[in-house]
């Protein structure tokens, strides 16, 4: 078997005489160096015939690794602006946060974000059991709350592990009003969304909750909880939200 020296990027694990199937193996080189950032959300790799010189196989090889990459996520394609490296599938205007309208006519509302505070906490059992980390990793727990027309309508409480993002509470608060946190993530860490699961229910507002989005204690919210997905299938943020839709009604796109 024909080897090439040097991977896509910046790594040193080339084409082996393997067992395992050329495609395969490129496309492990390719994903490896995605995962470990060498290749970022947005760059754009070589074309096919460049792969396929530069390790010393066929066309048809290095055009089933992309599929295979494309496939899962790793890489998109775009007629006329070649292949690059996927960042966030999550749709622009779904990335935000949950979209408020009145009815299906209704034009989405404008919302602001507000940062309430950043802090590190011990590790909460069902918290790190639902991020599949170890049970004593601790956790940075981020609130805020959403406003519509000036009128708070969720509160939130994110948790990510700390391990996993160094340095995230030293972010200057104003970030958080600016963009969302996927988009931070993706931006700082190298790691885009991949997908989102959500359990939704119905739960009264606790005392704190009330306070922030000024309703009574008891009051019927909207509850939902969010598992945001990575590389790998990795979870790296568990959200709950509690939203006040006694105006607007939270829309969902399929």
């Amino acid at each position: 078997m024909n080897k090439k020296a040097g991977p896509l990027a910046l790594g040193q694990v080339g084409i082996s005489d393997s067992f395992l199937p050329i495609y395969y193996q490129i496309q492990s080189i390719i994903q490896k160096d995605i995962e470990e950032g060498c290749l970022k959300p947005g760059d754009i790799i070589p074309g096919e015939r460049k792969l396929a010189e530069r390790y010393q196989v066929s066309v048809g090889t290095v055009r089933q690794a992309v599929a295979a990459l494309v496939s899962e996520g790793y890489l998109l394609r775009r007629q006329g602006k070649g292949t690059y490296v996927a960042g966030t599938t999550i749709r622009p205007d779904e990335v935000h946060y949950n979209r408020f309208v009145r009815d299906f006519a209704d034009p989405e509302a404008v919302i602001r974000m507000h940062l309430l505070g950043i802090r590190t906490v011990p590790a909460i059992g069902g918290v790190n059991e639902a991020l599949n980390i170890k049970p004593e990793q601790k956790l940075f727990e981020v609130r805020r709350s959403v406003f519509v027309d000036e009128e708070p309508v969720v509160y939130a409480v994110s948790y990510l592990p700390k391990q996993m993002f160094p340095d995230f509470d030293g972010l200057p608060p104003s970030r958080f009003a600016e963009v969302s946190l996927y988009i931070i993530v993706e931006q700082k860490y190298n790691l885009p969304t991949m997908h989102n699961r959500e359990l939704f229910s119905v739960a009264p507002a606790d005392e704190e909750t009330a306070g922030i989005l000024r309703v009574p204690a008891g009051e019927p919210l909207q509850r939902i909880e969010l598992l945001a997905y990575t590389y790998k299938q990795k979870p790296y943020e568990f959200r709950t939200s509690l939203c006040l839709t006694t105006k607007r009604k939270i829309l969902r796109e399929f």
